[in-house]
């Protein structure tokens, strides 16, 4: 057990040493429910449920936004500053507070709307990530675009290059679509970089991207070609940020 162990953080610090020449981006912890069609509307109940249990007893000490992705896929997104985080139990007070048999029976009920669920993390690339303007959005931007980019180790590092260069189109356009690029981390088998756009809804997004590819023109179609040859595949995903179904402990 010791020895494997020993192995377990050998692969963590293998995996986390890029990440040294990006101290500057933040590490996210990601989880994933694959909730059944049918118990969508059972699983949000459960959920609003625990979200305000958490603000009943002021959980302190993690906080998480949700989402749901078309698929039926929920994600709950959680900063954290440190690999060592993942060993704390986050609910433990919750347990003391709540009773154990009372918490228990609510994650039972939670157990029952899906056949798979797991835990990655991701990194977030703010070298190159695009924001078009320092002014936070006046509306609530909870339609969420993904375009993910899955990358042989071989081609990793040419895939950054063609994004830094596609930021840099970006920027001396002074192209309004604002953009974030996430990398898969520890738990991912698959490595992919991931740009994730948000707006006020889906035409919305629709309009704003037409006018982003006019605005770049042929540029954007090149650049946007060369990121498709040093892709394994390309995948897009839909979805809303759900605040409702998200926590943030008051201060």
């Amino acid at each position: 057990m010791k020895a494997f162990k020993i192995i377990l953080l050998l692969i963590a610090v293998l995996i986390l040493s890029p990440m040294k020449t990006v101290a500057q981006n933040q590490m996210y912890a990601i989880h994933q429910d694959n909730v059944k069609p049918a118990m969508q509307a059972e699983y949000v109940k459960i959920n609003k449920e625990l979200v305000e249990a958490c603000k009943k007893h002021n959980l302190q000490g993690t906080e998480w936004y949700a989402s749901r992705i078309d698929d039926g896929t929920y994600i709950y997104v959680s900063p954290i500053k440190n690999m060592a985080e993942l060993d704390v139990d986050i609910f433990a007070p919750m347990v003391e507070k709540m009773g154990k048999d009372n918490f228990s029976s609510l994650f039972e009920r939670f157990n029952k709307c899906y056949d798979s669920h797991g835990d990655y993390i991701v990194i977030h690339r703010k070298d190159l990530s695009y924001l078009a303007s320092a002014n936070p959005p006046t509306e609530a931007q909870n339609f969420t675009k993904y375009h993910f980019f899955f990358v042989a180790p071989e081609n990793s590092k040419k895939m950054v290059e063609k994004l830094k260069e596609i930021k840099e189109l970006y920027t001396s356009k002074k192209s309004k679509e604002t953009y974030q690029i996430y990398h898969s981390g520890f738990g991912e088998m698959n490595e992919y970089y991931v740009a994730v756009l948000n707006a006020k809804d889906e035409m919305a997004y629709e309009k704003i991207s037409e006018e982003n590819n006019t605005l770049l023109g042929e540029d954007w179609y090149k650049k946007f070609n060369e990121l498709f040859v040093l892709s394994l595949k390309y995948e897009q995903k839909s979805g809303y940020m759900r605040p409702e179904l998200s926590y943030q402990p008051k201060k």
